[in-house]
């Protein structure tokens, strides 16, 4: 491949799509989630693609069009993504390979891809509980469109978490604190439990039962996107208050953050978080247990 073909120009955009396909569908949910950051970095990061990478539906290029094109920081093409519902079309992916001068890779909904949709999936409820509320609509359309397209559905993208995660200092120590309160695993949560769940192993999630909850009755009091950063995320008070069914502990909980880390969570939107240093909740760890556990209990 010569230098020159590496650096073609980058198509205009594609703005005639045909809605009425699943996989279009898909696809421009998937465009639209990659305005946000935390879900654009980690693809970017998984597909190995260049910082700054632009991604976006491209015209047709040599009488072929893939779904994405991946652009450079420079303007020039990186790479092409074609996305399928199910296995890769090996056909349609040689025809591609052998007109265009740039890798193509494929995200696909069963085995064989560069990126499985699970994964995608799996990424996203990661993050679902840190997004705003515009984000979150997003992330949830996504969701839904991959479990209806591809028949991935979310619920089973979560995993056990590794000892590797349960030996982070604040998951440890509330391990120690809460006993057998503290599970390990998958939604459901039972009544009078808490659960520590994962999806990629970089992050988890506590879990507490929520019969408001229309998803899998549970809410997440506490999260972590990527451990090691030395801060973990909480929900608003609007969000403890509609579904923790112990309220007077939900509003002991944001008394707790407020004089412990500083966090004020009661101006927060319903759909809000703030950050709050994992230093600041292992000093006071026994306070922390002891309102988690009142927490978990009906009311």
């Amino acid at each position: 491949m010569t230098k020159d073909a590496q650096q073609a120009p980058a198509p205009e955009p594609f703005v005639r799509e045909h809605v009425q396909a699943p996989e279009n569908r898909l696809n421009l949910a998937m465009l639209a989630m990659l305005n946000v950051v935390e879900f654009r970095s980690w693809r970017v990061d998984r597909l190995q693609l260049p910082v700054g990478s632009v991604i976006y539906p491209p015209q047709n290029v040599k009488g072929v069009r893939p779904d994405f094109v991946v652009v450079e920081p420079d303007g020039t093409v990186h790479s092409w993504i074609e996305v399928e519902l199910g296995s890769p079309d090996a056909v349609q992916l040689k025809t591609f390979r052998e007109r265009l001068d740039e890798p193509v890779l494929c995200i696909a909904g069963a085995d064989g891809g560069d990126l499985a949709l699970g994964q995608i999936a799996a990424a996203v409820l990661e993050i679902r509980s840190g997004l705003d509320e515009q984000q979150a609509i997003t992330a949830d359309m996504l969701l839904k469109l991959i479990e209806l397209s591809a028949g991935k559905a979310a619920s089973t993208s979560y995993a056990d978490p590794e000892e590797s995660l349960r030996r982070q200092p604040l998951i440890a120590g509330l391990a120690e604190q809460l006993q057998d309160r503290l599970m390990f695993g998958t939604p459901p949560v039972p009544a009078g439990k808490i659960l520590l769940s994962t999806i990629t192993q970089k992050g988890w999630t506590l879990r507490l039962h929520s019969p408001a909850s229309q998803a899998d009755r549970s809410f997440s009091v506490m999260w972590n996107q990527a451990v090691g950063r030395g801060v973990v995320s909480v929900p608003a008070q609007a969000a403890l208050d509609s579904y923790v069914p112990n309220k007077d502990a939900a509003a002991a909980y944001g008394e707790f953050l407020a004089r412990t880390a500083g966090v004020d969570i009661s101006q927060l939107p319903i759909r809000g978080s703030a950050s709050v240093s994992e230093g600041a909740l292992l000093e006071r760890l026994d306070e922390l247990a002891a309102i988690l556990t009142v927490m978990s209990q009906p009311a």
